[in-house]
């Protein structure tokens, strides 16, 4: 059963299968997409944690009216953001509407896989380490571990092996990270709003390790999966236009998310603008085009 509620009005009440599982609630953040289609908000309504929260933010209007209906038919949370505000603000009004409703706040995006005993190895880490600020899960694609990684400065490396312990040279992606709350007490903001979409999960973790935040690892195994926007049999011009343009906006972003989480933490300059155009190089010869040097130096 699920705590409901609709829009930014919040019942207080909680409902809770087993006495040995914490208070886990779980923010999924969605945009322009069917909520019945993400993978991730459907396994959460199988799974049904002691709160469950969609983040929509959708922009178009069709698709936040059906979001809007399904959740309230599902009898769990909805909150639209009323534009694409970003995948920060997005989780800071998550923790803000539901932060004193439950002990563990869980984040996931709306593609990823979710493992059916997520609470119960969830739970069974909180009560190992109970004084745990943050949980990290594990994370794979399509190749190998992708979450946690090894960071040195601005870079993120994959690791070869299942670490054992969560060290302060390593940091993780967002989707599965549970942060634990006090209700009662403020709860952040946690996520820098100043970053719109990318690094807002490293720069979270680097600035909860500043703070001595106690990080834990806990055995669910997550999946995520990232798709090549262009296929190698697209070949119409109008097509590779589009993914062009499409891939050249998503870049810039990525260009002013970086470029603000390696100031805000105060790494290599030097490392982190050879990375930009190494990656700013692999797409000019992907797309046959100088574009994205060139943005990468007015961005």
């Amino acid at each position: 059963m699920l705590l409901s509620y609709a829009d930014s009005s919040v019942e207080d009440t909680h409902v809770i299968n087993d006495e040995a599982t914490p208070l886990i609630g779980v923010v999924v953040v969605i945009f322009n997409r069917r909520c019945s289609e993400s993978v991730s908000f459907v396994k959460m309504l199988q799974i049904s944690p002691t709160v469950l929260l969609l983040i929509d933010n959708s922009t178009e209007a069709e698709i936040i009216e059906y979001n809007r209906q399904y959740c309230l038919q599902q009898n769990c949370g909805y909150y639209s953001m009323g534009s694409n505000a970003g995948l920060s603000k997005a989780y800071n009004t998550g923790v803000r509407l539901i932060g004193d409703r439950t002990e563990y706040l869980m984040l996931l995006d709306d593609d990823t896989v979710v493992p059916d005993d997520v609470i119960r190895k969830l739970g069974v880490s909180v009560q190992e380490t109970p004084d745990a600020d943050v949980f990290i899960p594990f994370i794979t694609d399509q190749n190998s571990l992708l979450s946690p990684n090894r960071r040195v400065s601005s870079l993120f490396f994959r690791l070869r092996k299942r670490p054992d312990v969560f060290s302060s040279q390593m940091s993780a992606i967002n989707s599965g990270l549970v942060i634990r709350l006090r209700p009662g007490e403020s709860q952040g903001p946690y996520f820098d709003e100043e970053q719109f979409l990318d690094c807002i999960d490293h720069l979270f973790v680097f600035q909860q390790l500043a703070r001595g935040a106690k990080f834990q690892l806990y055995a669910a195994e997550f999946q995520q999966t990232f798709f090549d926007g262009m296929t190698v049999n697209q070949k119409d011009r109008k097509e590779q236009n589009d993914q062009k343009e499409k891939t050249c906006t998503r870049f810039r972003q990525f260009v002013k998310d970086y470029r603000y989480f390696y100031t805000a933490c105060s790494l290599n300059r030097w490392i982190a603008e050879l990375y930009l155009l190494f990656r700013a190089s692999k797409l000019n010869m992907r797309y046959r085009t100088t574009c994205f040097l060139t943005l990468l130096q007015k961005a």
